[in-house]
Protein backbone atom coordinates (compact mmCIF):
# COMPACT_ATOMS: atom_id res chain seq x y z
CA UNK A 1 0.00 0.00 0.00
CA UNK A 2 0.95 3.11 -1.14
CA UNK A 3 -1.54 5.93 1.08
CA UNK A 4 -1.09 7.18 4.80
CA UNK A 5 -1.53 4.29 7.38
CA UNK A 6 -3.98 5.63 9.73
CA UNK A 7 -4.15 2.65 12.06
CA UNK A 8 -4.99 -1.56 12.51
CA UNK A 9 -5.54 -4.42 14.09
CA UNK A 10 -4.14 -7.90 13.64
CA UNK A 11 -6.58 -11.24 14.62
CA UNK A 12 -6.37 -14.66 14.30
CA UNK A 13 -7.29 -16.21 11.01
CA UNK A 14 -8.20 -19.32 12.13
CA UNK A 15 -11.40 -17.72 13.27
CA UNK A 16 -12.40 -16.68 10.12
CA UNK A 17 -12.23 -19.91 8.36
CA UNK A 18 -9.33 -20.80 8.21
CA UNK A 19 -7.45 -23.97 9.41
CA UNK A 20 -4.46 -22.81 10.65
CA UNK A 21 -3.55 -20.18 12.83
CA UNK A 22 -2.15 -17.19 10.62
CA UNK A 23 -2.91 -13.51 10.96
CA UNK A 24 -5.23 -10.79 9.19
CA UNK A 25 -5.55 -7.32 9.83
CA UNK A 26 -8.03 -4.95 9.74
CA UNK A 27 -6.43 -1.40 8.46
CA UNK A 28 -7.66 1.98 8.26
CA UNK A 29 -6.23 3.89 5.36
CA UNK A 30 -6.18 7.47 4.02
CA UNK A 31 -6.86 8.24 0.79
CA UNK A 32 -3.63 10.51 0.31
CA UNK A 33 -0.22 8.97 -1.12
CA UNK A 34 2.59 7.86 1.21
CA UNK A 35 5.58 6.27 -0.29
CA UNK A 36 7.68 6.55 2.40
CA UNK A 37 6.45 4.23 5.28
CA UNK A 38 7.83 1.02 5.72
CA UNK A 39 6.54 0.20 8.95
CA UNK A 40 2.76 -0.48 9.98
CA UNK A 41 2.16 -1.38 13.66
CA UNK A 42 -0.78 -2.98 14.74
CA UNK A 43 -2.80 -3.83 17.88
CA UNK A 44 -3.78 -8.04 17.94
CA UNK A 45 -6.84 -9.60 19.75
CA UNK A 46 -7.68 -12.89 20.11
CA UNK A 47 -10.95 -14.43 20.45
CA UNK A 48 -12.10 -17.13 22.74
CA UNK A 49 -14.32 -20.27 21.80
CA UNK A 50 -17.03 -18.26 24.19
CA UNK A 51 -16.89 -14.86 21.73
CA UNK A 52 -15.06 -12.74 24.17
CA UNK A 53 -12.05 -10.42 22.59
CA UNK A 54 -8.56 -10.61 23.92
CA UNK A 55 -5.60 -8.46 23.72
CA UNK A 56 -2.79 -10.27 22.80
CA UNK A 57 -3.34 -14.38 21.51
CA UNK A 58 -5.01 -17.20 23.07
CA UNK A 59 -1.85 -19.55 23.04
CA UNK A 60 -1.05 -21.85 26.10
CA UNK A 61 2.42 -20.82 26.41
CA UNK A 62 2.82 -17.24 24.71
CA UNK A 63 0.27 -14.62 25.17
CA UNK A 64 2.04 -12.87 22.24
CA UNK A 65 3.18 -9.34 22.21
CA UNK A 66 0.96 -6.51 22.73
CA UNK A 67 1.80 -4.68 19.33
CA UNK A 68 3.06 -6.34 16.08
CA UNK A 69 4.65 -4.49 13.61
CA UNK A 70 4.79 -5.37 10.02
CA UNK A 71 7.61 -4.43 7.98
CA UNK A 72 8.03 -4.44 4.12
CA UNK A 73 10.22 -6.28 2.37
CA UNK A 74 12.44 -5.82 -0.71
CA UNK A 75 14.52 -8.65 -1.50
CA UNK A 76 13.58 -12.46 -1.09
CA UNK A 77 16.20 -15.48 -0.09
CA UNK A 78 15.78 -16.82 -3.63
CA UNK A 79 18.29 -13.50 -4.07
CA UNK A 80 21.20 -15.12 -2.25
CA UNK A 81 21.11 -18.40 -4.29
CA UNK A 82 23.79 -19.98 -6.49
CA UNK A 83 23.17 -19.69 -9.77
CA UNK A 84 26.14 -21.09 -11.43
CA UNK A 85 26.56 -23.18 -14.73
CA UNK A 86 29.67 -24.85 -14.36
CA UNK A 87 31.58 -27.03 -17.12
CA UNK A 88 31.03 -29.65 -15.10
CA UNK A 89 27.85 -29.69 -15.09
CA UNK A 90 25.65 -32.67 -17.04
CA UNK A 91 21.66 -33.74 -17.22
CA UNK A 92 20.85 -35.65 -13.76
CA UNK A 93 17.59 -37.15 -11.93
CA UNK A 94 14.92 -35.65 -10.24
CA UNK A 95 13.11 -36.79 -7.23
CA UNK A 96 9.64 -36.21 -5.31
CA UNK A 97 9.35 -33.97 -2.17
CA UNK A 98 10.38 -36.61 -0.14
CA UNK A 99 13.91 -36.79 -1.51
CA UNK A 100 12.86 -40.78 -3.51
CA UNK A 101 13.53 -40.55 -6.82
CA UNK A 102 10.53 -39.60 -9.06
CA UNK A 103 9.52 -41.64 -11.85
CA UNK A 104 7.32 -38.59 -13.84
CA UNK A 105 8.53 -37.83 -17.39
CA UNK A 106 8.02 -34.59 -16.94
CA UNK A 107 8.95 -32.02 -14.38
CA UNK A 108 9.91 -28.22 -14.20
CA UNK A 109 13.12 -27.88 -12.96
CA UNK A 110 16.35 -28.74 -14.58
CA UNK A 111 17.54 -32.20 -13.89
CA UNK A 112 21.36 -31.21 -12.99
CA UNK A 113 24.02 -33.57 -11.58
CA UNK A 114 27.82 -32.16 -10.65
CA UNK A 115 30.87 -33.86 -8.58
CA UNK A 116 30.01 -30.95 -6.56
CA UNK A 117 26.56 -30.83 -6.47
CA UNK A 118 25.38 -32.15 -3.02
CA UNK A 119 21.90 -31.00 -2.81
CA UNK A 120 18.76 -29.15 -4.17
CA UNK A 121 17.88 -26.60 -1.92
CA UNK A 122 14.21 -24.39 -2.23
CA UNK A 123 13.92 -21.31 0.01
CA UNK A 124 10.78 -19.73 -2.01
CA UNK A 125 8.21 -17.19 -0.99
CA UNK A 126 8.86 -14.48 1.60
CA UNK A 127 5.90 -15.68 4.14
CA UNK A 128 5.20 -18.57 6.42
CA UNK A 129 2.57 -19.93 4.35
CA UNK A 130 2.85 -23.84 3.29
CA UNK A 131 6.36 -23.90 5.00
CA UNK A 132 6.79 -28.29 3.74
CA UNK A 133 6.23 -26.31 -0.11
CA UNK A 134 8.21 -23.59 0.24
CA UNK A 135 11.23 -24.69 2.25
CA UNK A 136 12.44 -28.36 1.00
CA UNK A 137 16.09 -29.30 0.75
CA UNK A 138 16.82 -32.58 -1.33
CA UNK A 139 19.69 -34.62 -2.82
CA UNK A 140 18.90 -34.30 -6.40
CA UNK A 141 16.79 -31.72 -7.89
CA UNK A 142 12.71 -31.58 -7.31
CA UNK A 143 10.96 -32.36 -9.79
CA UNK A 144 8.35 -29.62 -9.04
CA UNK A 145 10.41 -26.85 -8.16
CA UNK A 146 10.33 -23.65 -10.04
CA UNK A 147 12.64 -21.86 -7.77
CA UNK A 148 15.51 -24.06 -6.22
CA UNK A 149 19.14 -24.24 -6.93
CA UNK A 150 21.78 -26.52 -6.68
CA UNK A 151 23.80 -26.88 -3.65
CA UNK A 152 27.49 -27.44 -4.10
CA UNK A 153 30.00 -28.29 -1.80
CA UNK A 154 32.32 -25.05 -2.13
CA UNK A 155 30.01 -22.92 -0.95
CA UNK A 156 26.87 -25.50 0.98
CA UNK A 157 28.08 -23.77 4.72
CA UNK A 158 26.97 -20.55 3.36
CA UNK A 159 23.85 -21.49 2.11
CA UNK A 160 22.29 -23.66 4.80
CA UNK A 161 21.20 -20.61 6.80
CA UNK A 162 18.24 -19.91 3.81
CA UNK A 163 16.57 -23.55 4.78
CA UNK A 164 17.31 -22.74 8.39
CA UNK A 165 15.65 -19.44 8.55
CA UNK A 166 12.53 -21.59 6.55
CA UNK A 167 12.07 -23.90 9.37
CA UNK A 168 11.54 -20.99 12.16
CA UNK A 169 8.73 -22.27 13.77
CA UNK A 170 5.34 -20.19 13.41
CA UNK A 171 3.00 -22.89 14.25
CA UNK A 172 0.45 -21.35 16.78
CA UNK A 173 1.77 -18.34 17.00
CA UNK A 174 -1.12 -16.42 14.47
CA UNK A 175 1.24 -13.48 15.00
CA UNK A 176 3.88 -14.70 13.25
CA UNK A 177 2.33 -16.82 10.19
CA UNK A 178 0.68 -14.40 7.61
CA UNK A 179 2.78 -11.35 9.50
CA UNK A 180 6.90 -11.80 9.53
CA UNK A 181 8.57 -12.41 6.67
CA UNK A 182 11.36 -14.42 5.14
CA UNK A 183 13.90 -11.48 3.31
CA UNK A 184 17.28 -10.80 2.00
CA UNK A 185 16.87 -7.11 2.49
CA UNK A 186 20.44 -7.24 4.04
CA UNK A 187 21.87 -9.17 1.51
CA UNK A 188 24.57 -11.45 3.09
CA UNK A 189 25.25 -10.43 6.23
CA UNK A 190 26.03 -13.87 8.03
CA UNK A 191 28.61 -15.94 5.97
CA UNK A 192 31.41 -14.46 7.76
CA UNK A 193 29.86 -15.32 11.40
CA UNK A 194 31.23 -18.98 11.54
CA UNK A 195 29.48 -19.42 14.72
CA UNK A 196 26.30 -18.77 13.70
CA UNK A 197 27.38 -21.02 10.13
CA UNK A 198 27.86 -24.01 12.68
CA UNK A 199 24.75 -23.45 14.48
CA UNK A 200 22.73 -23.90 11.20
CA UNK A 201 24.96 -26.63 10.05
CA UNK A 202 24.12 -28.42 13.30
CA UNK A 203 20.09 -28.46 12.73
CA UNK A 204 20.26 -28.84 9.12
CA UNK A 205 22.41 -32.13 9.67
CA UNK A 206 19.93 -33.58 12.23
CA UNK A 207 16.29 -32.13 10.84
CA UNK A 208 13.91 -34.27 9.74
CA UNK A 209 12.76 -31.83 6.77
CA UNK A 210 16.22 -32.26 5.57
CA UNK A 211 15.20 -34.70 2.95
CA UNK A 212 18.79 -35.51 1.24
CA UNK A 213 18.93 -39.51 0.91
CA UNK A 214 21.62 -42.04 0.30
CA UNK A 215 20.60 -43.63 -2.98
CA UNK A 216 21.44 -45.48 -6.17
CA UNK A 217 19.44 -43.45 -8.98
CA UNK A 218 18.40 -44.99 -12.21
CA UNK A 219 21.38 -42.93 -14.08
CA UNK A 220 23.80 -45.65 -12.67
CA UNK A 221 25.34 -42.86 -10.00
CA UNK A 222 25.41 -43.40 -6.72
CA UNK A 223 24.35 -40.11 -4.64
CA UNK A 224 25.55 -39.97 -0.84
CA UNK A 225 24.02 -37.90 1.92
CA UNK A 226 26.76 -35.38 2.47
CA UNK A 227 24.70 -33.21 4.38
CA UNK A 228 24.59 -35.29 7.52
CA UNK A 229 26.78 -36.47 10.72
CA UNK A 230 27.52 -39.98 9.63
CA UNK A 231 31.01 -40.49 9.17
CA UNK A 232 33.08 -39.09 6.50
CA UNK A 233 30.56 -36.78 5.07
CA UNK A 234 31.06 -33.24 4.20
CA UNK A 235 28.88 -31.67 7.01
CA UNK A 236 31.31 -33.86 9.55
CA UNK A 237 34.48 -32.36 8.10
CA UNK A 238 33.69 -29.21 8.17
CA UNK A 239 31.98 -29.38 12.17
CA UNK A 240 35.22 -30.30 12.79
CA UNK A 241 36.46 -27.04 11.33
CA UNK A 242 34.22 -24.74 13.07
CA UNK A 243 34.44 -26.16 15.88
CA UNK A 244 38.35 -25.23 16.21
CA UNK A 245 37.39 -21.70 17.10
CA UNK A 246 33.74 -22.34 17.96
CA UNK A 247 33.71 -25.79 20.41
CA UNK A 248 30.74 -27.27 21.02
CA UNK A 249 27.78 -26.06 23.32
CA UNK A 250 26.56 -28.15 26.42
CA UNK A 251 23.30 -27.78 23.93
CA UNK A 252 25.08 -28.90 20.81
CA UNK A 253 27.04 -31.31 22.78
CA UNK A 254 23.55 -32.75 24.36
CA UNK A 255 22.25 -32.58 20.36
CA UNK A 256 25.42 -34.94 19.24
CA UNK A 257 24.68 -37.70 21.81
CA UNK A 258 21.00 -38.23 20.79
CA UNK A 259 22.05 -38.29 17.25
CA UNK A 260 24.49 -41.00 18.34
CA UNK A 261 21.44 -42.59 19.97
CA UNK A 262 19.36 -42.15 16.96
CA UNK A 263 22.44 -44.07 14.99
CA UNK A 264 22.88 -46.65 17.70
CA UNK A 265 19.30 -48.30 17.45
CA UNK A 266 19.18 -47.71 13.81
CA UNK A 267 21.58 -50.21 13.69
CA UNK A 268 20.01 -52.44 15.72
CA UNK A 269 16.99 -52.75 13.32
CA UNK A 270 16.57 -55.85 11.51
CA UNK A 271 14.50 -57.18 8.32
CA UNK A 272 12.93 -59.75 10.95
CA UNK A 273 11.19 -56.57 12.78
CA UNK A 274 9.48 -56.04 8.87
CA UNK A 275 9.34 -58.90 7.11
CA UNK A 276 10.25 -62.14 9.43
CA UNK A 277 13.97 -62.65 7.64
CA UNK A 278 17.36 -62.38 10.16
CA UNK A 279 19.82 -60.21 8.34
CA UNK A 280 20.72 -56.59 9.02
CA UNK A 281 18.58 -53.40 7.09
CA UNK A 282 21.29 -51.02 8.04
CA UNK A 283 23.47 -50.04 5.37
CA UNK A 284 26.79 -49.19 6.49
CA UNK A 285 28.50 -48.68 3.54
CA UNK A 286 26.18 -45.31 2.81
CA UNK A 287 25.31 -42.09 5.32
CA UNK A 288 22.02 -42.08 6.83
CA UNK A 289 20.57 -38.86 7.84
CA UNK A 290 17.72 -38.63 10.50
CA UNK A 291 14.99 -38.54 7.80
CA UNK A 292 15.94 -41.17 5.81
CA UNK A 293 16.39 -43.26 9.55
CA UNK A 294 12.79 -42.23 10.02
CA UNK A 295 11.65 -42.89 6.43
CA UNK A 296 12.96 -46.48 5.90
CA UNK A 297 13.93 -48.49 9.33
CA UNK A 298 11.08 -46.64 11.89
CA UNK A 299 8.87 -48.74 10.64
CA UNK A 300 5.37 -49.20 12.19
CA UNK A 301 2.78 -51.45 11.79
CA UNK A 302 -1.13 -51.68 12.84
CA UNK A 303 -2.84 -52.71 16.24
CA UNK A 304 -6.29 -53.14 16.81
CA UNK A 305 -7.39 -52.87 20.68
CA UNK A 306 -10.74 -54.89 21.68
CA UNK A 307 -12.81 -51.79 21.14
CA UNK A 308 -11.72 -52.02 17.53
CA UNK A 309 -9.19 -48.66 17.59
CA UNK A 310 -6.45 -49.08 15.34
CA UNK A 311 -3.17 -47.46 16.28
CA UNK A 312 0.17 -47.46 14.18
CA UNK A 313 2.86 -49.23 17.23
CA UNK A 314 6.66 -48.43 16.06
CA UNK A 315 8.44 -51.60 15.11
CA UNK A 316 11.55 -50.69 16.79
CA UNK A 317 10.01 -48.28 19.97
CA UNK A 318 13.59 -47.40 21.27
CA UNK A 319 14.90 -45.61 17.88
CA UNK A 320 11.24 -44.18 17.36
CA UNK A 321 11.49 -42.62 20.71
CA UNK A 322 15.42 -41.33 20.23
CA UNK A 323 13.86 -39.59 16.64
CA UNK A 324 11.42 -38.28 18.74
CA UNK A 325 13.42 -36.43 21.47
CA UNK A 326 16.08 -35.58 18.61
CA UNK A 327 13.26 -33.56 17.13
CA UNK A 328 12.34 -31.92 20.81
CA UNK A 329 15.54 -30.86 21.27
CA UNK A 330 16.38 -29.94 17.87
CA UNK A 331 13.16 -27.58 17.94
CA UNK A 332 13.96 -26.03 21.70
CA UNK A 333 17.85 -25.13 19.95
CA UNK A 334 16.30 -23.46 16.73
CA UNK A 335 13.66 -21.85 18.77
CA UNK A 336 16.57 -20.98 21.86
CA UNK A 337 19.47 -20.36 19.52
CA UNK A 338 18.85 -19.99 16.16
CA UNK A 339 16.21 -17.61 15.93
CA UNK A 340 17.58 -14.62 17.75
CA UNK A 341 20.29 -14.77 15.11
CA UNK A 342 17.49 -14.84 11.45
CA UNK A 343 16.18 -11.81 13.68
CA UNK A 344 20.09 -10.14 14.25
CA UNK A 345 20.89 -10.57 10.84
CA UNK A 346 17.37 -9.60 9.34
CA UNK A 347 16.62 -12.42 7.76
CA UNK A 348 13.34 -12.20 9.28
CA UNK A 349 11.39 -9.20 10.19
Amino acid sequence: MKKVFVGGFLFNRRHFHARKDAGVSVVLWANVDDDARTAFPLTPFDISKTGEIFPGALHKDNPGPQDVVVHTTRALLSSLYDTRRLETDEPGIVCEPNGVETNRKTFSTAALWGPDIIGYLVADAAAFEQTDLRTVLTRVSLFSATNGFALRSDNFLTKLPLFVTGRMASEGRYWIRGVVNRTADNGDNFSSDRRFLKECLIFTALAHHNKVRSFAGTDGRKYRNELCFDEGTLASGELAKLVVDHPLSETEKALMSQWAAVQAEAKKVTVAQRFGERKPVYDQSIPWGAYQIAFELNTKHPVTSAKGKTTQVADSPDLNGALRTLSKMLAAYHAEVITPSLWSFGLVR
